[in-house]
């Protein structure tokens, strides 16, 4: 009976929560670094954006791991976490044309919504694929991430709304970029971590047979 109710026991309740803790962890050191260190800043004294320059390679790794693991075990989370991976290549590529920067921006919002609603639609074929702790605590800590450099680019944090962090209009692009680039090194983690416990996972099957 114990061996049931602990598998049954809710979801949430087998998160790890702190992991969210990083996001505003890294948003706070990039703050002190900015301003007390000047780091992150050119001559000008604007905020520089050097850290967009591994966005792009950050977000292939992500794509890379995650197609693979989707060819290796078939499973429909994969197919669409491979899809959301896609997006936010596309995203971080720095495109010259203005109507493919737009389509792109708001390309990443529409494969947020399709996987969300994919996973309500598929929630039986994923379930088991949700049963580690760890992936998935580090893939809802990777979303909330990228949702905080979300609110740090649309300024929410700037003088006049939320003002709790000093001289965002002068640093909020290196905010963004440095929560942005967490958030893609939870999102790499979570799939490293999933894709080498599904084939710890996998091996007595496979030597089974």
């Amino acid at each position: 009976m114990k061996d049931q109710s602990a598998s049954q026991l809710r979801w949430d309740k087998r998160i790890n929560w702190w992991l969210l803790l990083i996001a505003p962890v890294v948003l706070a050191a990039a703050t002190i670094a900015a301003n007390l260190l000047g780091f992150g800043r050119d001559e000008s004294g604007e905020s520089a954006g050097w850290l967009e320059i591994f966005a792009p390679y950050l977000a292939a790794t992500g794509l890379i791991i995650y197609a693979e693991w989707t060819l290796v075990t078939r499973k429909p989370l994969f197919l669409m976490l491979t899809f959301l991976a896609a997006a936010m290549l596309l995203r971080e590529i720095d495109w010259t044309h203005e109507g493919i920067i737009i389509a792109t921006h708001l390309g990443i919002y529409t494969a947020f919504v399709v996987v969300a609603v994919s996973m309500v639609i598929w929630r039986e074929k994923i379930a088991d694929a949700l049963k580690d702790r760890w992936y998935v605590s580090l893939l809802i800590a990777a979303v909330w991430t990228f949702f905080l450099s979300l609110l740090v680019s649309r300024r929410v944090f700037k003088a006049g709304r939320l003002p709790v962090i000093p001289n965002e209009d002068e640093i909020h692009l290196f905010l963004e970029e440095a929560v942005e680039t967490a958030g893609h090194v939870l999102w790499i983690a979570a799939a490293i971590i999933g894709s080498w416990r599904w084939g710890k996972r996998k091996k007595p099957v496979e030597s089974a047979g």
